[in-house]
């Protein structure tokens, strides 16, 4: 039998162990909670995570343009400077860093309307912006415009160089005519289409998003006739399809059950995802994204096979489009866990396909491959994007979305993440 002596130095023994016990989980808990930071800092403007808020950086006199109509889709570039437009015919850049964006000083944070500095005058290049429907810059850092009224492309080069073909001069706005010969244009404005809502009205080809995959080839959606073009940087098969160098040409893939092509990106395994605006050649118009796969195998559980053009839809269900609704979709990015989020054009909603495993996304539990339409708790998402025109997507680098509504009134909206 133990002496009393013996159990209270056993008791004093295993006090102190479970004091030792309980101050190392509480110190390890105090370093989890160091390690994530509760809120996320979006071009100088401090965001709580998993909320939204208005885009309000440094400078908002720049952003008030937005307010008669825009933004339209928007970009970052490779310095970090985030891009919009707007259909008054503004250019408007929110710098990452200070810097010279086209030989125009540009302060770290701080939204500014730019004129570049080879711009014949304000008022010009005003008009060459025109009802801009988006912006893009390529991994040169050569920015390039989407005019709706004027079915043309304004490329702003970042120096004096051949550009697929055409001979541009630095920081100068002008015209995009890759190999020179007018091809572009004849393409954009010769294409007679039907309108889907009505078919006794023909309208030429509208260029919409642009994007460009790993080996530098641009591809320009077009709405109106729905097709893709494609400038090929050099001599290539493309989807399995022949290109020429620097020659505009059709991408000829089917794209059945697309009405009104209107945004375009690439996903991690090389595939050409599709959206469309008016959706249907009928007043239903239910929205879908469509996939051009670059090889044979499963994007979120669906079959692709490779240079096929194939209707997205996760699970056979028909999920992703009740998830997008009416109205056609917007633009749409991929996180670097695999998901697909894409914004839904009149609903005023982000969708989400999650990635290949169980997790978070901006708060709100999502479970592999299955639609869903993110409204995180408590964001205020749903009551920002309430009645927006939702059109522009962008991924900042803290893993932050940025969301435009295209109609009045114009604004950018923030959802801090990731």
């Amino acid at each position: 039998m133990l002496s009393s002596a013996t159990v209270a130095t056993i008791r004093r023994s295993s006090t102190a162990v479970l004091t030792c016990v309980a101050i190392t989980i509480m110190a390890n808990a105090a370093r989890v909670e160091a390690s994530a930071p509760s809120s996320q800092v979006v071009y100088g403007q401090q965001i709580t995570n998993h909320r939204a808020a208005v885009f309000s950086p440094g400078g908002n006199a720049a952003l008030r343009s937005l307010a008669s109509g825009g933004p339209g889709l928007e970009t970052i570039g490779p310095d970090g400077t985030f891009w919009t437009c707007t259909q008054s015919g503004t250019l408007i850049a929110v710098p990452a860093k200070t810097t010279t964006l086209f030989g125009v000083a540009a302060q770290a944070n701080r939204a500014m309307s730019l004129v570049p500095a080879g711009a014949l005058s304000p008022s010009v290049f005003s008009q060459q912006v025109g009802e801009c429907l988006g912006t893009f810059v390529d991994s040169a850092g050569n920015l390039y415009m989407t005019n709706w009224t004027s079915n043309s492309i304004t490329v702003i080069p970042t120096k004096t160089t051949t550009l697929y073909g055409q001979r541009v001069t630095a920081n100068t706005p002008t015209t995009f005519n890759p190999g020179g010969t007018g091809r572009l244009g004849t393409l954009l404005n010769t294409w007679p289409a039907q309108n889907p809502k009505n078919p006794s009205v023909l309208q030429a080809g509208a260029p919409d998003q642009i994007v460009e995959d790993a080996s530098g080839n641009l591809f320009i959606a077009v709405q109106g006739p729905d097709q893709v073009i494609v400038i090929a940087k050099k001599r290539s098969p493309i989807f399995g399809q022949a290109f020429l160098a620097n020659t505009p040409s059709v991408l000829a893939a089917a794209t059945a059950g697309i009405y009104q092509v209107d945004s375009l990106g690439f996903d991690n395994f090389g595939d050409l995802l599709i959206g469309d605006y008016n959706a249907t050649s009928t007043s239903s118009e239910t929205a879908h994204i469509g996939v051009l796969a670059a090889s044979t195998h499963k994007l979120f559980g669906q079959r692709l096979t490779a240079n096929t053009f194939a209707l997205l839809n996760p699970g056979g269900h028909g999920a992703l489009t009740k998830a997008l609704g009416s109205g056609g979709g917007g633009q749409f990015v991929f996180t670097k866990a695999g998901d697909l989020l894409a914004v839904a054009y009149t609903q005023g909603v982000l969708v989400a396909i999650p990635g290949p495993s169980t997790h978070r996304l901006f708060g709100q539990g999502v479970s592999p491959s299955t639609p869903v339409r993110l409204n995180p708790w408590r964001s205020g998402l749903s009551d920002l994007l309430q009645g927006s025109s939702t059109y522009g997507l962008v991924l900042s680098a803290p893993g932050s979305l940025l969301i435009s509504n295209w109609r009045q009134p114009g604004r950018i909206i923030v959802l801090a993440g990731p």
